[in-house]
């Protein structure tokens, strides 16, 4: 699964672009500074992102909030 595949899969869409240029960065720089309005998805780009990478993460996130 691709990231914007993913990113569809949660119910958002990203620019693929902005996709692009988000994991390029990371890859070169090993890290990302986002800039821009609020509520544009900054944000949950980068959870999103993490979340991909670290499914049991957000599994246990999930389970913790559950029990709170």
């Amino acid at each position: 699964m691709n990231l914007a595949s993913y990113f569809l899969s949660e119910g958002f869409y990203f620019n693929p672009d902005q996709i692009t240029a988000f994991y390029s960065a990371l890859k070169t720089k090993g890290f990302v500074i986002l800039s821009g309005l609020s509520g544009t998805g900054k944000t949950k780009l980068a959870q999103l992102f993490a979340e991909l990478l670290c499914p049991c993460d957000k599994c246990h996130k999930k389970n913790s909030q559950e029990t709170e």
